[in-house]
Order: structure tokens, then sequence, then C-alpha cells
């Protein structure tokens, strides 16, 4: 009886055009639109990059300078381009370079203002102020130019550098994360619309199945658990979808995911399955309600405006631990940057007990609704 429930409810579901929309192709396509619009955003403007030079000079001195600072490797600062004056002014109008370094005195010329031109100009300060204390030095104490070359050479360490993580750090993968927990959320469209067709108030179908020998319980159950492992299944694929095809760094604890994203499509399921359990209420309005809960839950996570969460963790914390899809966006970060399971394992439990709670609520609507005829 079970795999014929099981079977049917899964076709059901699959012939369900709205439902297959927003839990399949919706969060497909709108991870697609997120990509091509944020996905190059923190390698363009947030992560460090070699600054583009025009070097115009012949000074050894200079040579020597900006030689050390182009050296590829962790610490290099400038792209040294060495050309001619023509040339430089060429490859400053195309937008080659960010500026160009003119004669011994380190004479700056840029074409605009911003984060790498303000950056240039600092570092040739720097070396500036450096050359003019040497000069200082040796005019009026010569014999001391060793020690003064020694401690312009030496890096000062005023902090000591430690790692929180080494997972991703762009700011704009949280909206892939409410992606997902918006996934997970839209899995009570397909629960809500099963449960209510085994209402007898709701739907004439609700009707018929009440009036046969299966118990109702065993087929909420099973509705249940047809809407569960479907919507298990699209989220999977949506991992695999943003992981191998748009290649966005999500993480690589493929496990502690998969069990992330099981419990939040339970939660999800079981929302719908409390929803779709509301008495005299159609099945139009209990959809309705689903909508823009899921949808408040995820503009709160992140999905609309990156940066609400954290303005509510540090406001209203208690909203983002009653919130599921700030506690699935949660668990992902911590997954990606944390070394440790502790912070995900509390957010874990805080999900599980809710959808316990929510499970013995759905379960106690069920059994009470009884109908004085059919």
């Amino acid at each position: 009886m079970f795999g014929h429930l099981f079977r049917y409810g899964v076709k059901s579901v699959v012939r369900t055009k709205e439902i297959i929309f927003w839990s399949f192709i919706f969060p497909f396509a709108l991870s697609t639109f997120m990509y091509l619009a944020f996905g190059d955003i923190f390698e363009a403007t947030e992560k460090f990059h070699a600054i583009p030079t025009a070097i115009v000079s012949e000074s050894s001195v200079m040579k020597q300078v900006f030689s050390a600072l182009s050296e590829e490797g962790g610490e290099q600062v400038i792209q040294a381009y060495w050309v001619e004056e023509d040339e430089a002014e060429r490859l400053l109008a195309d937008g080659t370079v960010k500026g160009i370094v003119y004669g011994a005195d380190m004479h700056l010329k840029v074409k605009e203002n911003g984060m790498d031109e303000t950056i240039l100009k600092m570092i040739l300060q720097q070396v500036q102020q450096n050359g003019i204390a040497v000069s200082d030095v040796a005019a009026e104490h010569p014999e001391h130019m060793r020690q003064a070359a020694d401690s312009l050479n030496d890096e000062v360490q005023c902090c000591i550098r430690k790692s929180c993580g080494s997972g991703n750090q762009d700011n704009v993968v949280s909206y892939f994360y409410a992606i997902f927990a918006m996934t997970c959320l839209f899995g009570s469209f397909a629960s809500c619309d099963r449960v209510c067709k085994v209402q007898a108030d709701v739907c004439a179908l609700g009707q018929r199945r009440g009036v046969t020998p299966t118990r109702k319980m065993a087929i909420i159950i099973t509705e249940f658990l047809v809407s569960e492992c479907l919507q298990f299944i699209i989220v999977s694929l949506l991992l695999a979808y943003m992981k191998f095809v748009l290649k966005i760094n999500v993480g690589d604890k493929y496990a502690a995911m998969l069990l992330l994203l099981l419990l939040g499509s339970s939660l999800g399921t079981i929302i719908g399955v409390l929803a779709g359990s509301l008495p005299r209420v159609s099945q139009g309005v209990k959809i309705s309600m689903l909508v823009g809960v899921s949808l408040f839950f995820s503009a709160c996570s992140d999905l609309m405006v990156s940066g609400i969460r954290n303005w509510i963790e540090r406001h209203i914390p208690i909203a983002n631990d009653v919130n599921p899809a700030a506690l699935i966006c949660d668990s992902f970060y911590a997954l990606n940057v944390y070394g440790t399971y502790d912070r995900f394992m509390e957010n874990m439990t805080i999900l599980a007990a809710m959808t316990l709670v929510l499970a013995v609520v759905s379960f106690l609507m069920v059994r009470r609704s009884k109908y004085a005829s059919l």
C-alpha cells in the first residue's frame, strides 16, 4: 500500500506545473541570473590585485625600487611597465595602467581617482620618505648608513596574523546561501498541496480519499515523504549545479552540507504540512501565506540585499535564531569559513527542534480534523 501511495504521490507532484516551477525551475534560474550579475564582483572590487603602473625613468634607483615592488609572488604590489613617455600616455589613456611614475622624483600622473590610484600614491610617498631619510642620514651621520638601511628594510610586525578559516570570504556568496534557504522553504508548496488534497473540506479529491479504508495518517505520512524526497533531490541538484557548473565556492564539506539541506528540506516540508492542516482555510490562502512567509524569511537572510542578516544579528539576534532561512545561511557560512563544527551543530540543533515541534503540532491538527458528513 505504501509503495502504491508513494508512486502516485510522486506522479501527482511532478505533474503540478506550479510546484515544479517554483520548487525546481525558479531556484536554478535565480542562481544563474545572480551568478551572471554578481559572480565577478568580489574579484573586481574587493580582492587586491597588483596595480599596473607605467614607469618612465632611466634611474638605477628607480629600477631597483620598482623591481622589488613588482617581484612576482605573494608580496607583489605593482605590475611595472618600463616604457617611453608616449607609450605610457597611451597605456594610461586606454586604461591598461592606473598611473604613470616620472623621473627620479617619482612624480605621479593618474587618469582618475580610485582605490588603486590612492594606494599607488601612498606607496610612492612612502618610498620618497624613505629616500629623504637615507639622504639626511648620509649627509649628517654617514657612519650610521648601514643601521639606517637595515631599519628601513626590517618589517615591523605590530600584530600577529592568525587565520580564522580558509573558506570563501566573498560576501556575495551570501546571496547563494539564501537561495538554498529559499529553495528549502519552497518545499512547503508541494507538501501543502498534498495535504490539501487529503482535506475533505478543501477539495473534492479529499472527500473521495476520506471515504477510502486507508488510514488518513498513513496518507499524510506518505505525502510528507513524497514532498521531502523530491525537495531534497532538488536542493541536492542545485548544490551540484552551483558547485560544478557555475563554479561557485559554497564549500567542500559535502556530507555536512547534504545533512543541512536534508534538515532544511524537512523543515520546509513540515511547514507546508502545518499550513495544509489549517481548518476552514482555502488552498489559495494557504499557498499565499507560505509564499509571504518564505520570501520574508529569505529576505531577512540576505536574499535581496546583502547585510540584512548581520544587521538583525546585531540589533535583534533572537530574530535570526527563529528564522529558518537565516539558520541555514549561517550554517553554510560556518561550514565554509570556520574550522570547527560548533556553530554549525548549534544551528542544526535549533533547526531539528523547530522541525520536531512543528511536526507534533501538525500531527495534532490532522488528528483533530473530523467531518460530520461528506
